[in-house]
């Protein structure tokens, strides 16, 4: 719901990105169309509630739009141990084609570990010494939007649902 509303000037962008007409607008949020095509040319600034009743509409619909991450995720993560050896993930890494592992104690992710932080590493060491930070995990029904997002800064995402792990989504899966 919101608090403040978004400038006017998008609704017409976001009725595109949603691939609305209108007519199917208008219809959705109970007014006519000639009243949203003047709003959205800047011929007519609607009432708070008309504007409100438009944008709450928009993002209903975009919600319902977006993905989720249960429906792009891939549900097969390997896991390592911070005591398993670097050639034990490279192995895993060149015969899987995966370049993001979550390390687990305990099963409890403790950590990370990726290709990248492999490269210099020793092959008879433990994982434990290239250690990366865990990565972030979100919840199962987190929109792709937000996860897009989160890969810009990280790597991979883990997917979870009621505190376990259940899926690995990395920038692949968005392409």
């Amino acid at each position: 719901m919101y608090t403040n509303l978004p400038e006017l000037g998008i609704i017409r962008q976001k009725r595109k990105k949603l691939g609305l007409t209108q007519q199917s607008l208008a219809a959705r949020c109970r007014i006519s169309q000639s009243l949203l095509a003047k709003v959205e040319l800047g011929e007519v600034t609607p009432n708070y509630n008309i504007a409100k009743r438009i944008f709450e509409t928009l993002e209903q619909l975009e919600e319902s739009d977006s993905k989720k991450a249960y429906e792009i995720m891939n549900k097969t993560v390997i896991t390592l141990k911070s005591d398993d050896k670097v050639s034990k993930a490279v192995g895993i890494a060149l015969k899987r084609g995966i370049s993001q592992f979550p390390v687990a104690e305990n099963g409890r992710i403790i950590g990370s570990i990726t290709t990248a932080d492999l490269l210099d590493a020793e092959k008879g060491s433990t994982i434990s010494k290239y250690l990366s930070p865990a990565m972030p995990s979100v919840g199962r029904l987190m929109p792709v939007s937000v996860i897009k997002d989160i890969l810009k800064i990280s790597g991979a995402v883990l997917v979870t649902d009621s505190g376990k792990v259940v899926g690995i989504i990395t920038p692949e899966e968005l392409l």
